[in-house]
């Protein structure tokens, strides 16, 4: 049993990791705990998850919320062929900032500070294919205009330049992407 992981950004206080895990449902679980606060998105495969005291089975399309020190134990005995994971964690120093977990539902979960989620994720359960919408709350129009170039880059593909969002509200500038998975990824500035 193992879990490789690749690390596909570091930038800051973000990190985005790949994780591929192979244990199957004769493999005895395994705990994790997580060092800052990250959110997860179940790419493929399913397992169990127990953590504060509930249980989760998470399927492909699923996400986690992760807080630092909480720590979770992970169960395979549903699954055959491990699971895929993208995991977008977040310095452990954005806490003493008064970032947490400010909203979480079945459908959507925002981490920010108390006064309003900065960052949001979105699972749109009429989707089939389960793609997630992730948007990324940005303090100033040119970091939006930057997320969108070096995207492409990157081998995002467009799904909506920079520019104002009027049908959104007044101030709504945002860019689009979609990552290889064809998940959206947005970057949004309301000044």
């Amino acid at each position: 049993m193992g879990m490789p992981a690749c690390t596909l950004l570091e930038s800051g206080a973000l990190r985005v990791i790949d994780y591929r895990c192979n244990a199957g449902p004769h493999d005895r679980p395994f705990k994790e705990q997580h060092r800052s606060f990250s959110i997860s998105y179940v790419r493929r495969g399913s397992f169990g998850c127990l953590t504060r005291g509930r249980s989760f089975e998470l399927v492909a399309g699923s996400f986690m919320l992760g807080r630092p020190d909480d720590e979770y134990l992970c169960t395979h005995e549903h699954h055959r062929h491990g699971d895929e994971c993208l995991s977008f964690q977040f310095d452990a120093a954005l806490g003493p900032l008064g970032y947490e977990v400010t909203s979480q539902d079945e459908a959507v979960a925002g981490l920010g500070h108390k006064d309003g989620s900065s960052l949001w994720l979105y699972a749109d359960a009429k989707l089939a294919h389960s793609l997630v919408h992730l948007a990324l709350r940005v303090g100033e129009r040119t970091a939006v205009d930057a997320f969108h170039r070096e995207g492409l880059k990157a081998r995002g593909r467009d799904n909506g330049a920079p520019g104002l969002r009027k049908d959104y509200s007044p101030n709504y500038y945002a860019a689009f992407l979609f990552d290889p998975d064809g998940n959206n990824v947005e970057a949004v500035c309301l000044k």
